[in-house]
């Protein structure tokens, strides 16, 4: 139900086969990447349905997945990955990096570069300064053999700044949003944008009543990715975790439009 069509990528498999590898030899890679994997049915209410959850950090809920653009990535290898911060309400999803091994690159250099925000470069800077506290021996050896088994077997690309990288990567992305949704992730699309893309949106708001048959006589006309932005914006007020009934309406129109992996992922908590 989780990886749904898609295979596992292959950097994934070797990553998982060099962390156990690098336990068995007592060291750690969740000290240097800052995450361990997650395989089982791992979601939370505002987990995007087309994401594809393959790591955690241990903290407040925070994970990581592949973002398929509702089935449109080619492969979980060069699919963007994203940050889920379930309890980040108003921007709970962010992509992070174009593919998995720019995530892996990222977390080797600076993991908080993944789930941390800033307000720009000075203040990233300050505070890695305050926060850089002088490693342990024992940290620094760890550190050096989980790289050391990282880049002896990944072919892992070359990145300079990661916070010149992380704004580069958003500002790519929002370059591709053709309809804009509520939990700026948006809605990217394979076709040229037309001016149906700038049609006003069915309203969704997570005070207000949902008018379930107004909705669904919306789902009978509306352009295709426009019922994919309100996808995105009913989960991400939340109210389709608490509704079974829109969840059954979400989930009939996602089966229509093909999107079973996704309408499926809607139902796990």
């Amino acid at each position: 139900m989780n990886y749904g069509k898609y295979e596992v990528p292959p950097t994934l498999k070797t990553l998982i086969k060099l962390e156990k590898e690098l336990d068995h030899e007592g060291y750690s890679i969740w000290d240097v990447l800052g995450f361990t994997f997650e395989d089982s049915h791992y979601r939370y209410f505002n987990t995007p349905s087309d994401v594809v959850v393959f790591a955690v950090t241990g903290g407040d809920g925070i994970h990581y997945g592949f973002l398929t653009d509702y089935g449109t990535a080619v492969d979980l290898e060069n699919a963007p990955v994203v940050e889920v911060s379930p309890m980040s309400f108003d921007r709970p999803a962010k992509v992070v990096a174009n593919n998995l091994k720019e995530f892996i690159r990222i977390a080797m250099l600076d993991s908080s570069m993944l789930y941390m925000e800033y307000e720009n470069e000075e203040a990233y800077l300050a505070l890695e300064n305050e926060l850089n506290f002088p490693p342990s021996d024992e940290s620094k050896q760890n550190k050096a053999a989980v790289v050391k088994k990282l880049e002896e077997n990944l072919s892992l690309p070359f990145v300079d700044d990661p916070y010149t990288y992380s704004v580069r990567a958003k500002n790519e992305r929002a370059n591709r949003i053709m309809v804009a949704t509520q939990d700026g992730l948006g809605v990217t699309s394979p076709v040229p944008a037309t001016e149906q893309n700038a049609e006003p949106l069915f309203y969704i708001h997570a005070d207000e009543d949902l008018d379930l048959e107004a909705l669904s006589e919306y789902f009978k006309t509306a352009y295709y990715e426009h019922k994919l932005a309100i996808f995105r914006d009913i989960q991400f007020h939340y109210i389709i975790n608490e509704d079974v009934e829109i969840q059954a309406i979400v989930a009939k129109e996602m089966r229509s439009m093909g999107l079973v992996d996704e309408a499926a992922r809607i139902y796990v908590r």
